[in-house]
């Protein structure tokens, strides 16, 4: 369920990197912000359900954590991306991040399936 959400992010960040009013930023800002919403409890319920009791306080800190350092490190990066290139390839690079991460979420779970 996480990677249908994670792809309409990816979908709506590439799509937010071509708008030009302000009214398609707010729709599609909005639209990211649902996708954000219903993602981050998704991953939270596979945790739990994908997770060994024994490491479940470990993961979950860890989880937390990197929710924490994406919310310090996000914002530095968009700056630097924003200076370098301009406004637009935020999302564009937001995307590729996404991107590399459903890549990467299809891949580890592709590998337990087959175990």
């Amino acid at each position: 369920m996480p990677a249908y959400f994670l792809t309409l992010a990816i979908v709506d960040l590439l799509l937010t990197s071509m708008v030009h009013q302000v009214a398609q930023l707010v729709g599609l800002r909005l639209l990211l912000g649902i996708a954000d919403a219903a993602l981050l409890p998704a991953l939270q319920v596979m945790t739990v359900e994908h997770v060994p009791h024994a490491a479940f306080g470990r993961v979950f800190s860890l989880n937390q954590s990197a929710q924490a350092c994406g919310n310090v490190v996000g914002p530095g990066l968009a700056v630097l991306v924003a200076n370098w290139w301009g406004y637009q390839p935020i999302f564009l690079v937001t995307a590729g991040l996404q991107l590399l991460a459903l890549g990467l979420w299809l891949i580890y779970f592709r590998h337990q399936r087959a175990h």
